[in-house]
This record gives structure tokens, C-alpha cells and sequence, in this order.
């Protein structure tokens, strides 16, 4: 983790919310999170990425403790508690998934996201930014 550089993500302007997960679906090359605000009194976001992912996975944020006293101590505490959208340069997560193709295929046009909500965090390793878009709650 020392290498990596954290990015804040901001893939819609929106006003700092804080998010919670409603659901992740994986069929057919298409990745889709759904996350709705802890108010539950805005429009819900979908995230979806096509036929982009390499690899993903969810973690429950307790058990990414470590994660989150490293952001604290290299870029304040209002780095992660304003902001659930980043982009992991140089991640260990990244390297890790590098290391497993053992030089067969291109690592190149990869990128790390991450989507560090009030619950969960999400990792994708995907080749292209995610198409993201408001839906209604109901």
C-alpha cells in the first residue's frame, strides 16, 4: 500500500453524500452496483461496467480498517468521509491481479476503482471508466 495514490472519483457532480450499498450484479460481462444515500431521500446511482472488469471484490468496511487509517494519515479524515468514489493509482490490489496473469495478457489500460461507502467497499479492476447515471428510488 505505500505506493498507491488515492484519487478522489467524481463521476457525477454531486453534492458529498455518503452512500450505501443496495446491490451488485454480475451476469453476462456486465457488472452493475446500485447505492442510494443513507437519507433515502435522493435518486439512487447505478454504476454499471460492460464487459470491462477483470476482477472485483466486496469487503465489509470493518475489515478494511487499515485501508482507512492510511487514508486518514496521508490525506486528512474529509478526504473519505466526503467523498465514497476513487481511483487507486499503482494499487497493491492491481498488482496482486497482474502478478495471477503471469504475463499472459495486457495490464496496461487497467484501472482500480473503488467505491468506499458507509458499510462496504467495493474494488473493480476494469479497462474503461463505468457508465454511471442517477435512477429513481422507487
Amino acid at each position: 500500500m505505500v505506493n498507491e495514490t488515492w484519487q478522489q472519483w467524481k463521476p457525477l457532480e454531486v453534492a458529498p453524500k455518503r452512500y450505501l450499498l443496495d446491490c451488485i450484479i454480475d451476469v453476462e460481462e456486465v457488472l452493475e452496483i446500485v447505492l442510494s444515500d443513507m437519507e433515502g431521500n435522493a435518486k439512487k446511482i447505478r454504476i454499471i461496467f460492460e464487459g470491462s472488469v477483470v476482477a472485483y471484490r466486496y469487503t465489509y468496511e470493518t475489515f478494511r480498517m487499515h485501508t482507512l487509517h492510511m487514508l486518514k494519515q496521508r490525506y486528512g479524515s474529509d478526504f473519505y468521509t466526503k467523498c465514497d468514489f476513487f481511483q487507486v493509482i499503482d494499487s497493491e490490489y492491481l498488482s496482486w491481479v497482474s502478478e495471477q496473469l503471469h504475463g499472459v495478457g495486457d495490464m496496461a489500460s487497467l484501472k482500480h476503482f473503488c467505491l468506499y461507502g458507509l458499510e462496504d467497499v467495493i474494488d473493480i479492476i476494469a479497462d474503461c471508466e463505468p457508465r454511471v447515471e442517477f435512477i429513481d428510488s422507487k
